[in-house]
């Protein structure tokens, strides 16, 4: 018996609950399928006729295994969507599985959600609907790590089960869902193993208070915590009851003195500069994830064999790792590096990576080369010929600046240099004799002090595209005088290249107002043209 929906139904990681009126809006134009009397006494909160009618949805929706899509905003990247199968309960909540709200960015403090329901779900949308489970997406499009959430109670399980902190259990489960995930048995992984250790955290209820902070050196809950790595960062715990880094010798636990609390660069001080980078960090973030879309957006997968040779320096900027299911050239001779070869390699200090190369198709319409770009990293399956790779990789770059604005809000450090970023990422390829792929990677490295490669912790290949695309812009023309690109902003605002509605979508409306001839014809480039304003491109 589930003790939450007041029925005996299985849930999996690939579920959700709704409430029931979701369902019956669902199935609004065939009620006679539900068979329950009184229904408005149920929408006006009679909890035995909402568990009565949850019963025969429930019934309903497992005979014609329909799904549901749900999206939390921000939609940062394409994980912020997911299909799942519903089922329904009294409540007038939302009952999220756990795992998934990493990859939601979700917390349960009142999070808003929207859920979709395709009416029809013929063959083709059912395919796609598939691919959009949680169990067929458990890692992270951008670097391949877990998407699933298990910092916290996971952790703690596995910490008070094997002793193993957060970094070993990562490690094991990551190692496990790949096995998982070739076997097709993701959802019974879920349920047997990450269950095991949720179970064992919820017998095992940890809590933290005063006295346990102030007993800091004993084996109490904060040890655990603090060992396990199941919450917070050590300068957070040192925070607690040592001292307050460059504010005060003090720590929240004793409390520190008015002068501490008050002064220039004191406690107060650091709170409004960290809400107000918050806030213009993220718009920052947000400017910068759409630019990279815009730029990128209509890059397609295309079945072709070209590449472009990268000299890459291993190491302290990439791992060979980082390359799995890539080529590589030795000596003339092209190697796919694969779970079994890799590790032979693991030792070299240079290789040449075989960059997956990008060609225009049609007007404002690229491809990039399939085989070259590697396994789509959040399900280890290969990437389809049509995939909107170069939205993918906008929302992946432009993410994690997003993402890292907030981290940098919650511990009270100063944000990231978004626009210094953004300037050397669409810049390099436009200025003269930049023409390597190491070079516009060199540029990240250090920025005002901090390494931004290893804060964005994205693979390489996502950087490779917008080199190559912008390295290939620079060697475009302008439409209308035919002089050779000077920057992104000439891309962006050449009407007659990419058309008038895409140009003015962004940045550009007026200028082109002004500037466009009405009795024209004009074709439109856009990724978003074909649903904004139709099209018979079938992707």
């Amino acid at each position: 018996m589930n003790t939450y929906t007041g029925q005996d139904i299985e849930l999996t990681i690939d579920d959700v609950i709704l409430p029931i009126e979701f369902g019956l809006e669902m199935i609004k134009n065939d009620n006679e399928k539900l068979n329950v009397k009184n229904i408005k006494n149920g929408l006006q909160g009679d909890y035995k006729k909402r568990i009565e009618i949850a019963k025969k949805l429930n019934e309903i929706f497992n005979d014609n295994k329909k799904m549901v899509i749900l999206n939390r905003q921000p939609s940062l990247f394409r994980q912020s969507m997911q299909s799942f199968y519903p089922k329904f309960w009294s409540n007038y909540t939302i009952g999220l599985p756990i795992f998934v709200c990493e990859s939601f960015n979700a917390d349960f403090d009142g999070d808003t959600m929207a859920v979709y329901y395709p009416t029809v779900q013929n063959e083709k949308i059912y395919c796609e609907l598939n691919k959009m489970l949680p169990s067929n997406n458990p890692f992270k499009l951008g670097d391949g790590s877990l998407s699933y959430s298990i910092d916290q109670d996971i952790v703690y399980g596995a910490y008070i089960d094997k002793n193993f902190n957060k970094k070993e259990i990562k490690s094991e489960i990551v190692k496990e869902l790949s096995e998982a995930k070739r076997d097709d048995s993701v959802s019974d992984y879920v349920k047997e193993k990450l269950h095991k250790y949720l179970n064992i955290a919820t017998e095992k209820n940890l809590t933290l208070s005063i006295y346990e902070i102030e007993d800091n050196k004993s084996e109490n809950s904060l040890k655990y915590i603090e060992d396990s790595g199941c919450r917070g960062k050590k300068s957070q715990f040192e925070q607690l009851y040592d001292q307050i880094e460059g504010i005060s010798k003090d720590n929240f636990l004793k409390g520190i003195s008015v002068e501490d609390y008050f002064k220039e660069g004191g406690l107060s001080s650091r709170a409004r500069r960290s809400l107000m980078d918050k806030k213009l960090g993220v718009a920052d973030a947000g400017y910068f994830t759409r630019k990279l879309v815009e730029l990128l957006g209509n890059i397609y997968i295309g079945d072709f064999d070209e590449y472009e040779e990268f000299n890459l320096e291993m190491g302290k900027k990439f791992s060979i790792y980082d390359f799995l299911n890539r080529y590589i050239k030795i000596d003339d001779e092209i190697i796919k590096l694969t779970e079994d070869n890799i590790d032979k390699y693991k030792n070299f200090k240079e290789l040449v990576i075989l960059s997956p190369k990008i060609i225009e198709t049609s007007s404002n319409v690229f491809e990039i080369s399939k085989k070259y770009l590697g396994n789509d990293l959040s399900t280890l399956n290969e990437f389809e010929v049509g995939e909107y790779i170069g939205v993918f990789t906008g929302h992946l770059l432009g993410e994690r600046g997003t993402q890292l604005s907030m981290e940098t809000f919650h511990a009270g450090d100063s944000s990231l240099p978004i626009i210094t970023i953004s300037n050397k990422a669409f810049s390099y390829n436009f200025e003269e004799n930049n023409n390597s792929y190491m070079k516009f990677i060199d540029n990240f490295f250090d920025i005002e002090g901090i390494d931004i490669l290893s804060k964005f912790d994205i693979n390489s290949i996502y950087f490779e595209i917008l080199y190559s695309f912008t390295k290939l812009l620079s060697k475009k023309e302008l439409s209308k005088n035919n002089k050779l690109y000077k920057s992104v902003k000439d891309y962006f605002s050449d009407y007659l290249y990419r058309g008038p509605f895409t140009t003015m979508s962004f940045e550009s409306g007026y200028g082109v107002l002004t500037d466009i001839d009405f009795d024209k014809k004009y074709t439109e480039t856009s990724f978003r043209n074909f649903y904004v304003i139709g099209g018979d491109d079938d992707r």
